[in-house]
């Protein structure tokens, strides 16, 4: 999804038992967990079952704003 509609984001991939102390800083502590930063500030939060389409809407709103 980021690839095909976000084009201007960049996405990370952290395994969180591979990586303790980054997901830890981050607060997060279940799995899994997206995390949407826009110029370094959360804005979006998700955590166990994430609706994909609610997710791209979610997304969208703040996308739009930075990028469009």
């Amino acid at each position: 999804m980021a690839e095909l509609h976000f084009p201007e984001m960049k996405y990370l991939l952290v395994d969180a038992s591979q990586n303790p102390s980054m997901t830890s800083d981050a607060g997060v502590y279940s799995a899994p967990t997206l995390v949407v930063y826009f110029e370094g500030k959360e804005y979006i939060r998700e955590s166990k079952y994430i609706s994909v389409e609610q997710l791209k809407e979610k997304i969208e709103r703040y996308y739009n704003l930075m990028f469009g």
